[in-house]
């Protein structure tokens, strides 16, 4: 998916303003856009062999598990998937240094356009989750084992003096849950009651 078009701009004008780059393994049958989309020049109607089309065709990626668009690439019997975001970055960016990962700088994964994207360390990544909000506190994080609520008589029965191990067992969870939730390793968003 792209970026919104310009409302200064028409579409076709829009269109006008997008690169195209071939993607390198595939001989010229695929092409990715600086605003997030792909393209086949592979001829639809050719099975052997793989013929060029006269005119090229979008292909239409489709989310991940993790909600990134992807499509699969295919040439000379090999099958690769890739992500759109990892991709635009890869051909207009360049390639990913080690330990870090593309980054959505306005926290939609689904606008790949190039200046939405960039290079970053997974901390600078989740720097920007927690600038956008997108990042997953507390209960609404899908791992979380705990309410808020739950955190606060957490807090409330430590000071009373109740042991940590107690408190787990009263709450099914760790006493070193406990003890990351006392030391403000965990739940460190919430305020102190």
């Amino acid at each position: 998916m792209s970026r919104r078009r310009p409302s200064s701009l028409s579409t076709d004008e829009w269109l006008a303003t997008e690169e195209w780059r071939a993607i390198d393994g595939f001989d010229g049958y695929y092409e990715v856009s600086d605003h997030g989309r792909i393209r086949s020049w592979k001829d639809k109607g050719a099975r052997r062999p793989i013929r060029r089309a006269v005119a090229p065709h979008l292909m239409r990626p489709a989310p991940n598990k993790n909600g990134y668009m992807q499509t699969a690439l295919t040439h000379g019997g090999t099958k690769r998937i890739v992500t759109m975001h990892g991709l635009v970055a890869e051909v207009f960016i360049g390639p990913r240094p080690d330990g870090q990962v593309v980054r959505h700088y306005d926290g939609n994964q689904l606008n790949n356009h190039l200046s939405n994207l960039r290079y970053g360390t997974r901390k600078e990544n989740a720097a920007d989750s927690f600038r956008h909000g997108t990042f997953a506190l507390g209960e609404v994080n899908g791992k979380s084992k705990l309410s808020a609520d739950q955190v606060h008589e957490i807090r409330r029965m430590l000071v009373e003096g109740r042991t940590r191990r107690d408190i787990g067992g009263a709450f099914g969870i760790s006493h070193t849950n406990v003890n990351s939730i006392a030391n403000g390793e965990t739940w460190r968003h919430l305020a102190v009651a």
